[in-house]
């Protein structure tokens, strides 16, 4: 004679249920984010100092736009007035508080090569002048 079992009894396959993350899954995971948050924080840093090259090279063209100007505007053209008006211009400018950072007056066959550069001797900005 076979017995009946009620419903609550009968016996089921064993079936798994997942709730959680294994611990593998969780290093992975945690390795990936660290290598993403590197590379977002390297590019932040990257373009934080192109930044600061762009504007220390916009400052240095402004000083020798206003050396210019004012060359123009007094109307000489020798080359200690060209050199003593770069200088004069340079110490006006925030770039004079910069230590590594000189202004340059070069003669050149067309009038004369006003530059600013680092000391190391890598330009920042240079502009050739010709005489009038």
């Amino acid at each position: 004679m076979m017995k009946i079992l009620p419903n609550s009894m009968e016996r089921s396959p064993k079936t798994t249920c997942r709730h959680a993350f294994t611990l593998i899954e969780i290093v992975i995971a945690t390795g990936l984010l660290a290598i993403l948050l590197g590379g977002v924080f390297c590019s932040l840093r990257l373009t934080s100092a192109a930044q600061r090259r762009s504007m220390r090279r916009r400052k240095a063209l402004h000083v020798i736009d206003n050396t210019v100007e004012r060359l123009a505007a007094e109307r000489r053209f020798e080359d200690q007035a060209v050199r003593a008006a770069l200088h004069d211009e340079f110490a006006r400018s925030d770039l004079a508080n910069a230590a590594d950072l000189q202004p340059e007056c070069m003669p050149s066959d067309a009038g004369w090569r006003l530059v600013v550069r680092r000391r190391g001797g890598r330009k920042i900005a240079s502009v050739e002048v010709s005489r009038p």
